[in-house]
């Protein structure tokens, strides 16, 4: 059974629209990281963070500790796939930079 719905039964319709926007907001950083819109992920990811903080500053005592785990170790390996697509996406990059680079350089010997 998903998450959500195994906590559904012990939350009130506020909590449960707050979990909701929390697993949208990590379907939302994994689009922007696949659409490369940068600027836009800052945005997503900061909202997912002052969202995070009020959910665990209010929410947190009517929900059991095993869902609260198990929330949390859903975010982090969200995250560290996030991550690890950043740092790919980051090398291949870099790796066009240093090739446009070179060119540069070649075609600028060869005007010489």
């Amino acid at each position: 059974m998903p998450f959500l719905e195994r906590i559904n039964s012990t939350m009130n319709v506020s909590e449960s629209e707050m979990m909701q926007v929390i697993l949208d907001c990590s379907k939302k950083v994994g689009s922007k990281i696949d659409e490369e819109s940068w600027d836009e992920l800052n945005d997503v990811l900061s909202e997912r963070q002052r969202i995070l903080e009020e959910f665990f500053s209010v929410v947190v005592l009517n929900i059991p500790t095993a869902d609260l785990v198990a929330m949390i170790k859903e975010i982090q390996r969200d995250d560290a796939l996030f991550l690890h697509t950043v740092y790919v996406k980051r090398q291949k990059l870099e790796k066009k930079y240093l090739s446009i680079k070179k060119g540069r350089k070649s075609i600028k010997l060869y005007q010489e």
